[in-house]
């Protein structure tokens, strides 16, 4: 399903799933509870269970979102 146009935010999105993962085993990340929440808020799955389905699907709203607000919230990025 590889869309080039979306690759830049299929690659954010799992990076913000390893992000996450790796603060519930401890690790040491940058991602803070305020992000966490503001994901959820929008319905972001942190674990999809690898469904091909379901990752495309999440990646179009979050798309969506993105575009409708008109900008990432950098204070959603795990940059």
């Amino acid at each position: 399903w590889r869309d080039p146009e979306r690759l830049g935010l299929a690659n954010w999105v799992v990076g913000m799933r390893r992000s996450y993962m790796d603060r519930k085993k401890g690790k040491h990340n940058t991602l803070t509870e305020e992000q966490i929440e503001k994901m959820e808020r929008i319905g972001f799955a942190w674990n999809t269970g690898g469904t091909l389905k379901y990752n495309r699907d999440m990646v179009q709203n979050i798309g969506e979102v993105v575009v409708e607000n008109g900008e990432k919230d950098s204070a959603i990025s795990a940059d």
